[in-house]
Order: C-alpha cells, then structure tokens, then sequence
C-alpha cells in the first residue's frame, strides 16, 4: 500500500540498507513528513525507517484517504498537498547546501 506520514510525536530516523548495513542519513521530528516523494511518484523508497525512541506516533495518510480528501475537503487537500511542496523543497535546499559543503571541503576550499 502507497502511505506517507506525518510525524505527530517523537523522531524517526532515516536509514539506508545495504545488505545486513544500516546506516542514519536523517531524521524527522514532529511535524515532518516521511514518504511524500514515494507517495506522489510512486517510486520504491530508499530509505527505512525507525524508531530514535519509543513514543513515535505517525499519521498514515494513503492513498483512499487522500482522494476522498481532495473530493469532500479541497481546502484540506490543498494544504496537505502544499505542506508537502514546501517540505520537498526544505529537503532540497538542505541536500543542496550539504553538497556544496561537502564539495568545499573534497576540493579543500573550505579549508583556511
């Protein structure tokens, strides 16, 4: 089934699997969704997640409910369809500052 979540209480960490490895790439905490891209591109995921703590709680949203949200409540529907705009875009402002941190400091010029 094609969900994504919104973290409602505590953390999830966000991690990548390679074979019997797992390493944290992240972490979303209250008010951060999880899911978003693979939900609306319907791509496999690529990462996994887990618990930081116990006491997480997320809301599932699939794919049932969101059409029935974009029929009996537009207004709702287009804020949830706008938060997860600016949460894509908070993710790649974020990667795109990581990189050119990372760039800098390969290439030694973040280095005095």
């Amino acid at each position: 089934m094609i969900v994504f979540y919104l973290v409602i209480g505590g953390a999830v960490k966000l991690l990548h699997v390679e074979g019997e490895r797992e390493f944290e790439v992240g972490h979303v905490e209250p008010g951060g969704l999880v899911g978003e891209m693979s939900f609306f591109d319907r791509q496999p995921r690529t990462v996994r997640l887990k618990a930081r703590r116990s006491g997480v709680r997320l809301l599932e949203i699939n794919r049932q409910m969101y059409n029935r949200l974009r029929i009996a409540e537009p207004y709702i529907a287009t804020n949830l369809l706008e938060f997860v705009v600016r949460s894509l875009d908070y993710l790649v402002r974020h990667l795109s500052d990581e990189n050119a941190k990372l760039h800098k400091q390969v290439t030694g010029l973040g280095y005095r």
